[in-house]
């Protein structure tokens, strides 16, 4: 979900229940957890703390509560620019570490709505699990928060009296479940949206292959190519490669995952995004394990 989103999601919920003295708070918490994105040379130069990227540690019911409470902590233990202490005296009080907490977890919830999904439950397990009704942001709602937030500016919208923008957030949200819930019923594999709400990418997984189709709404699916788990390779010989830390960050990062042998190389791959097919995430999309036996 995109950061404008994330604010004005908490923003209005802290207000409903009337405590807008809470709001800077909220928001501060609902956008800290992308501080992530900053992590990204820890992955790059040690493939075994994978998790340490956007939409990784952070984005864990653990790492978001952990993530807020420290980097909250510092916000009000450091001295900050001076403009900023002017506009937000910043306390680290129960209610203010309620409210910091409260958007950390609302971030969560809204990015559990979107694939590629979140590690929600790390550390116990790094699998990403999401509702899947939403292809990441939603471009209806990112254009809806922004042009509230500029109405807001301007005198034409309050805060306090969000009916409009709470209208449009509910009627997207049933019309993306409604979405999904249609097409898993009218297709037997896993249902991933795109930007597009009326196109689907469907995933049917057998033994040896991944099957990919295309699913457009009053059009039905159409074939679109086949993957082959392993080429040149079995699964039984694999087994010495899948605790590498390169293969976890690439299978972590990946949709699906196919193994070839190559001459003396073995190749790990997410034909997914290296095809163009999804783009996120855009990075280890492709492991070589050079001279193998």
């Amino acid at each position: 979900m995109d950061t404008f989103t994330h604010a004005l999601f908490i923003a209005i919920a802290l207000m409903l229940i009337r405590k807008p003295d809470l709001v800077p708070y909220g928001i501060l918490g609902a956008v800290i957890l992308d501080v992530d994105v900053l992590f990204r040379p820890l992955s790059d130069s040690f493939p075994q703390l994978y998790i340490f990227t956007h939409g990784g540690f952070t984005h864990s019911l653990a790492g978001a509560v952990i993530t807020s409470t420290v980097l909250f902590a510092v916000a009000v233990t450091i001295p900050g620019p001076g403009f900023l202490r002017e506009r937000i005296s910043l306390s680290f009080e129960a209610g203010s570490l309620a409210a910091v907490l409260a958007g950390a977890i609302s971030h969560v919830f809204l990015d559990f709505l979107a694939y590629p999904g979140i590690p929600l439950l790390y550390p116990l397990t790094d699998i990403k699990f999401t509702l899947g009704i939403l292809s990441g942001p939603s471009v209806v709602l990112m254009l809806a928060s922004i042009g509230y937030i500029i109405l807001m500016r301007f005198g034409k919208a309050a805060i306090d009296r969000p009916q409009a923008y709470v209208c449009i957030f509910v009627i997207v949200m049933l019309a993306c479940g409604g979405l999904k819930f249609y097409v898993d019923a009218t297709t037997d594999g896993k249902t991933i949206p795109t930007i597009d709400p009326s196109r689907w990418l469907v995933i049917k997984e057998d033994q040896d292959s991944y099957s990919l189709e295309w699913y457009r709404l009053f059009e039905g699916a159409s074939d679109l190519n086949v993957f082959q788990k392993y080429a040149g390779v079995s699964e039984d010989e694999l087994g010495k490669y899948e605790a590498m830390p390169e293969v976890k960050r690439l299978r972590y990062n990946s949709y699906i995952t196919t193994v070839e042998k190559n001459g003396s190389s073995i190749i790990y791959s997410d034909p997914l995004r290296e095809q163009g097919y999804l783009w996120y995430p855009p990075d280890y999309k492709q492991y070589h394990i050079p001279d193998v036996a």
